[in-house]
């Protein structure tokens, strides 16, 4: 229930186990069972050099796990698709980025101030959107003005249909591409005013199978996700199959890898 007394969430068909820590560990047995972990500074220790695992050197795996990428490349013939594939995506966001500052409020036929804070503060947008907001505007100064800029949402947004259909027609495996663009612009302009948080849109029950898709279907994440797992396998062969490892991933996002 919220502080109102409203019903905030509703979880059905919950089933619950009991756990039995062992002996001694309830603490460890614990901390297993939390998706986020509080990482906090401690002093390095000292270990003798005949216990330190044998990590291979980043420049080692480059070497090694170039020819490999370089084949996987060949096989799964993405390259080529993404460049011829990227600009209409690219394109879409541009119309959809322009539909979104005009719904704010914008008026296409003026130009873009050369400083954000202008804009950012004429629209309402949150403070802390402040960095997404001026990469949304280097998105609309990349491609300028659109031969529909009629100051239009509704027109911008009809071009990017428009070439969302030429995507899907050229580029099939591209459909989740376009889905997750349409289901994020639909709710953006609320998103950089702060009446809805992101999380909530991008994360949405509905929004959860063009993530997957997103994730497995596409040609380079394909790609870029098996050199990961051949460099990662490659910089651990030397490690005794019974060690435990915690792999800690610097700047994730959605957790896709």
């Amino acid at each position: 229930m919220d502080d109102q007394g409203n019903v905030a969430l509703t979880i059905e068909a919950l089933r619950c186990k009991a756990l039995k820590a062992k002996a001694g560990s309830a603490e460890g047995a614990l901390d297993e069972l939390l998706y986020q972990l509080n990482w906090e500074p401690k002093p390095l220790e000292k270990r003798p050099a005949h216990e330190v695992i044998p990590i291979q050197h980043a420049a080692e795996l480059g070497v090694r796990m170039q020819p490999v990428a370089d084949r996987l490349a060949i096989e799964r013939d993405w390259s080529d698709q993404f460049h011829r594939s990227e600009p209409l995506a690219s394109a879409i966001a541009g119309h959809l980025a322009r539909a979104t500052l005009i719904t704010l409020g914008w008026d296409p036929r003026a130009p873009l101030p050369s400083d954000a804070q202008v804009l950012f503060d004429r629209l309402g947008i949150a403070s802390r959107h402040r960095r997404f907001f001026g990469q949304l505007l280097e998105i609309v100064r990349e491609f300028g003005g659109f031969e529909e800029a009629d100051g239009s949402a509704a027109t911008e947004c009809l071009a990017a249909e428009r070439l969302s259909s030429r995507l899907l027609e050229e580029f099939p495996e591209c459909g989740a591409v376009v889905d997750v663009l349409r289901h994020f612009s639909e709710r953006l302009d609320a998103i950089l005013t702060d009446a809805v948080d992101a999380r909530q849109v991008l994360f949405a029950p509905e929004a959860m199978a063009s993530w997957v898709r997103f994730f497995v279907e596409l040609p380079w994440f394909d790609f870029y996700n098996s050199v990961v797992a051949d460099t990662i396998a490659s910089a651990l062969e030397k490690i005794p199959p019974d060690k435990r490892l915690r792999v800690l991933e610097i700047g994730a996002g959605t957790g896709g890898t």
